[in-house]
Order: C-alpha cells, then structure tokens, then sequence
C-alpha cells in the first residue's frame, strides 16, 4: 500500500502544482495495462481449473476474463519497479489533466 499510495502523491502533487482538478486514464493506456496484467498472469484457465471450487475460481467454472481481475503476475518487487520507472520518465504517459 505504501508504494501505491506514493504514486498516487505523485500524481496528486502534480494536480496541486498546476491546479488540475480532474485525472483521467486513456482509453490505449487502460488496454495496454489489462493486456499487460493478461501476459503476466498466474490466474489463467488452467490455474483455475486445478483449484479446489471456490470463491476465487468461480466455484470451479474458470472464467477467462478472472485474469484481466487478477494481481499484477509479476510479483511486487517488479510492480514497484514498474511503477517508479513511470515516475521517473515523467511524461506522465497514459493520463490525461484538465
């Protein structure tokens, strides 16, 4: 949550800085990070399928859109990275300020 929450201060500072009241994601950025968390994912057909039913695997029914839902696949540490390297970058890619 820690790591979140300084990329969302990251942005926010940046509405502070410019007076910008409204943050929206693009429509190209939105698919590119579900393709993404797709690639990455660990919650495929398969994955489910092996579960015991429940909750998590549509009691046993494996629903191909659960990995567009599921977390980031490649574990925290490259989540974080990733994260910081859009930071860094600092054109703000894939969001759109008014």
């Amino acid at each position: 949550m820690d790591e979140t929450a300084c990329h969302i201060g990251y942005i926010l500072n940046r509405c502070l800085e410019e007076n910008i009241s409204t943050v929206e994601v693009s429509e190209t950025a939105e698919d590119a990070w579900v393709e993404e968390i797709i690639a990455v994912s660990r919650y495929n057909e398969e994955f489910q399928a092996m579960c015991t039913p429940g909750y998590y695997n549509n009691e046993g029914q494996p629903n191909p859109n659960a990995q567009q839902s599921a977390p980031y696949g490649g574990g925290s540490i490259r989540f974080f990275e990733l994260l910081k390297e859009w930071r860094e970058d600092g054109s703000f890619e894939g969001l759109t300020f008014k």
